[in-house]
């Protein structure tokens, strides 16, 4: 499981080839909107082209574009 040696644990993921969001959170959650528009903005990075435009491998695209989800979800004031 590609999230099995993470310290944390994960509440959405977006797949870019599949193009879905997976939320394994409940709509009830205080989670659920943050992190649904976090994932929101990775399916928008990946569907207008900007996932693509950073630099480096696959993995670095990633890190590279979860910073940016972060920083989109605080903007909106609703933390990372």
């Amino acid at each position: 499981n590609r999230f099995s040696n993470r310290d944390y644990e994960v509440y959405g993921y977006t797949d870019k080839n599949s193009q879905y969001i997976f939320i394994t959170d409940n709509i009830y959650s205080s989670i659920f909107v943050v992190t649904f528009v976090h994932e929101m903005y990775h399916a928008l990075s990946m569907y207008y082209g900007f996932y693509d435009q950073h630099s480096g491998s696959w993995e670095e695209k990633t890190n590279q574009d979860e910073k940016l989800a972060e920083q989109f979800t605080i903007a909106l004031g609703l933390g990372k």
